[in-house]
C-alpha cells in the first residue's frame, strides 16, 4: 500500500471538531497530561484543548514518552478522539494502540495522503465511522491496516494464537499492527535490547 493511500490504523467512531496543527507537537512537555490542553508556548495550537477533538498534524515530535502521555490522557478521559497524520508516525500511534488494546480507551488514528489531508484541513468538523471519513462534502474511504500482508514465522503465529499467554499475545498484536502501519512485510527477531528506565 502506498503512503498516499488513506489508512485506518486504529479504528474509531468519532464525530468531533477539528484542531489543525501546522507543525508536529510533542505530547511530552507539550500537552498537559491531565487536561489535554497544549502547553507548548511555541506551538501554533498553544492553549487549545485537544480533548475529544480530531487532531490533524503532519506527524508528531518526540520524545517517545509522548506515548505514555497519550495513554494517561486516554485513562483520564481527556485524550483526542482521533489523530489524522499526513506522514508516518509511531509515537502517538503506539500510545493509541495500547490505550485501545489494554484499556478499551479508543483514540482513532488514520493517515492520509497530502491531497486528502489538505482538503480535510479546511473543514471545521468531521465524522469517522466504519471505514470512511466524512466532512461536509468530503468523503474519504479508508483502508484498514492489513496485518495479513505480514509474513509471520510459526513462533509469531503461536504467540498470536495465545499459546504463550495473554501478555505475549497482546505484545505481538501491537507489534504486528505497528509493522503493518509502517508497510513492513515481516518481523525481525530481537534477542537483546536496552530499555531506558529513567522515568
Amino acid at each position: 500500500m502506498t503512503l498516499d493511500a488513506p489508512l485506518m490504523i486504529v479504528p474509531a467512531q468519532v464525530d468531533a471538531d477539528l484542531v489543525v496543527c501546522a507543525q508536529g507537537l510533542s505530547f511530552w512537555g507539550g500537552v498537559d497530561p491531565d487536561t489535554g490542553r497544549v502547553i507548548d508556548v511555541h506551538h501554533d495550537a498553544h492553549d487549545q484543548s485537544l480533548a475529544g477533538k480530531i487532531v490533524l498534524m503532519p506527524t508528531s515530535r518526540g520524545s517517545c514518552s509522548g506515548s505514555g502521555v497519550l495513554l494517561q490522557l486516554a485513562l483520564n478521559g481527556q485524550a483526542p478522539a482521533a489523530f489524522v497524520f499526513r506522514e508516518t508516525e509511531e509515537i502517538l500511534t503506539l500510545g493509541a494502540l495500547i490505550a485501545a488494546k489494554m484499556f478499551d480507551r479508543t483514540v482513532g488514528v488514520i493517515r492520509l495522503g497530502a491531497r486528502d489531508y489538505d482538503a480535510l484541513a479546511t473543514k471545521k468538523s468531521a465524522r469517522l465511522w466504519g471505514a470512511q471519513l466524512v466532512a461536509d462534502d468530503l468523503l474519504i474511504p479508508l483502508n484498514p491496516v492489513a496485518q495479513a500482508d505480514l509474513t509471520l514465522t510459526a513462533h509469531d503465529q503461536s504467540l498470536l494464537a495465545g499459546e504463550h499467554g495473554k501478555a505475549a499475545t497482546l505484545a505481538i498484536e501491537v507489534l504486528c499492527a505497528m509493522a503493518a502501519a509502517q508497510g513492513a512485510t515481516r518481523l525481525i527477531d530481537v534477542t537483546r535490547g536496552h530499555i531506558d528506565g529513567c522515568i
